[in-house]
């Protein structure tokens, strides 16, 4: 794949629109035509993983983490999915550089600061206008998986490689609480949309459920000592959908802590998860370099994007839902137009692309990658 030429980061400009349009309007969300729709229940072969439950997909490379087995986003890309193209991205220099790997990204609700962590290093939040550094947090620890801010914008939590589960004030830094429930790092937290609750997803397949400034243990979920390597609230905090290291998706009543859906999505591991803005549709990304969209009511396939770029490792779904964003091991990020299929890539680290968030406020994306650096895209 030719690298994408970069060009000066214009800030009033917005996300380019794919030029090709080879899917019906709302193909993702009605169903695909013929060529590139995927049967609910198509059966796929499971393939082998990394014997190591506790690698992240950010740090596996193509000679140790390759599913070599047909899935479902395989079926799609050997019948004839859309045809890709590669656009001239608009970048600037790094929001942050450092010399080890930035492995999350997350914005605050205003779009304003956002929120990165790393390996060996402490969370810093940055002025997205400016690229100010506001403040470390230094007393949440080093090394975060991932990061998240509340709804309100006042509190940021931290997924700690340590198996902690930190929480702080977002606008002084002051630490409020951690917890530290085991020695299995935490892979993910999120908030719950009303800010009251906080779930984390340990890489020994436990899904914790927290409460409060206190975070008090509201409940405790055991998988098979499956990683959990992303985690998700649906809009009305009804469901909590997990991406697990079998290759599931798993939706869990965020109340009873029932399990309402097992969906078989993935070959390898599955790495990341979302809802769309209705709750109707569920999305995830895996090692097997699928973006697979379901329908969260029957828990069927939906549609099946893949780009070719190798394993994704993360993705992430603009606030209007018209956008996909899938970062891949290969240093590149695919923007897929949801209504027409057609997709676009931006090459945008000199390694692996650890993660990927849309603003809340406008179309501006963040990732950040294995080169340490922390970048932002229009």
């Amino acid at each position: 794949m030719p690298s994408v030429d970069r060009q000066p980061f214009t800030p009033a400009s917005g996300l380019p629109r794919p030029r090709h349009a080879p899917v019906a309007a709302a193909a993702a969300y009605a169903g695909a035509p013929a060529g590139v729709r995927v049967r609910a229940g198509a059966r796929h072969r499971r393939a082998e993983r990394s014997p190591d439950a506790g690698v992240s997909p950010a740090n596996a490379g193509p000679g140790n983490a390759g599913p070599a087995d047909a899935g479902p986003a395989d079926a799609c890309q050997a019948r004839g999915g859309p045809p890709r193209h590669e656009s001239r991205s608009a970048a600037q220099s790094p929001l942050e550089q450092d010399r080890d790997d930035a492995y999350c990204v997350a914005f605050s609700p205003d779009g304003r600061l956002l929120a990165s962590g790393g390996w060996g290093r402490p969370v810093r939040v940055r002025e997205v206008a400016t690229g100010r550094l506001v403040r470390e947090l230094r007393a949440l620890g080093l090394s975060a998986y991932g990061v998240a801010i509340s709804p309100d914008g006042r509190l940021l939590a931290t997924a700690g490689r340590d198996g902690s589960v930190g929480l702080c004030e977002l606008a002084r830094g002051k630490k409020i609480r951690t917890r530290k429930p085991g020695e299995a790092a935490v892979r993910a937290v999120a908030f719950s949309p009303d800010g009251q609750l906080l779930a984390s997803g340990h890489a020994d397949g436990v899904l914790r459920v927290w409460e409060g400034p206190a975070l008090d243990r509201v409940r405790e979920l055991k998988m098979k000592a499956e990683t959990i390597f992303d985690l998700a609230f649906s809009p009305d905090g009804a469901l909590i959908a997990t991406a697990c290291g079998d290759g599931a998706v798993r939706v869990w009543d965020a109340v009873s802590g029932a399990l309402v859906s097992a969906l078989r999505c993935h070959t390898g591991w599955a790495t990341g998860v979302a809802f769309s803005r209705d709750g109707v549709m569920l999305t995830s990304s895996g090692a097997d370099g699928a973006v697979a969209l379901h329908d969260v009511g029957s828990g069927t396939y939906v549609h099946v994007l893949r780009s070719g770029g190798g394993i994704v490792n993360a993705m992430a779904l603009s606030p209007d839902g018209a956008l996909l964003a899938a970062a891949y091991e290969n240093g590149t990020i695919a923007v897929w137009e949801l209504a027409t299929g057609g997709h676009e890539f931006w090459r945008v680290h000199s390694g692996f692309v650890t993660d990927v968030v849309f603003s809340p406020s406008e179309r501006l994306l963040a990732s950040a990658g294995k080169d340490g650096t922390v970048r932002l895209w229009r």
